[in-house]
């Protein structure tokens, strides 16, 4: 995922995330997962912080989840809108609708209190902790987005453009440069190329 995201430039130091090695590994990605396992291994109290951070990663990817399935309707209606033909391989709306709707009951039941109260879940503070972390780092990921992506190009009155840059081991990335209005080529920098 890391490196995919490098390689279309969509998050800082593409390079470092997209770079492959002798065997074709993505060092930088690897080394980073490698490096937060081992901490988390070396640093992480035996009781209450494992079973959190299983429960904080799985909350974003439900909502990924949902937003898959929603998008496979989105990309449906699209294709019939431009007359082309369904697709060979094609989920059954029915089984897309079930997804969606395990997807919603899995985002909503964490937020019921369990039995034992406010701290009567699996760990032993606020059950719903990893929820209010989750969709904050969501909504601050998606802030960023907004800010990197579509305020500063209009404050600073520059367009972000996507430019295709091959680096060592035969690998592409997609490099995203700032091209000032008013047709001043030469002012291009580098924005998420690393």
């Amino acid at each position: 995922m890391l490196r995919e995201a490098g390689r279309q430039g969509t998050i800082p130091f593409a390079a470092l995330w997209s770079r492959v090695g002798r065997f074709k590994t993505p060092y930088g990605p690897v080394l980073l997962k490698w490096t937060m396992a081992v901490s988390l291994i070396v640093l992480a109290p035996p009781q209450d912080t494992v079973v959190f951070l299983i429960d904080l990663t799985s909350y974003p990817a439900l909502v990924f989840a949902l937003l898959i399935a929603c998008g496979v309707w989105i990309l449906r209606r699209r294709r019939e809108r431009l007359g082309l033909p369904e697709h060979a391989y094609k989920a059954p709306n029915v089984a897309v609708l079930i997804y969606v709707l395990q997807s919603i009951a899995l985002l909503i039941m964490p937020w019921i209190p369990p039995k034992g109260g406010s701290k009567g879940g699996d760990v032993g503070f606020f059950y719903a902790t990893y929820c209010f972390i989750a969709v904050s780092l969501l909504l601050l990921s998606g802030f960023y987005y907004w800010i990197r992506l579509c305020a500063l190009p209009r404050w600073f009155g520059y367009e972000l453009v996507e430019e295709t840059v091959s680096l060592p081991g035969g690998v592409k990335i997609t490099a995203l440069k700032k091209v000032y209005k008013g047709g001043m080529e030469d002012q291009e920098q580098p924005l998420l190329g690393g």
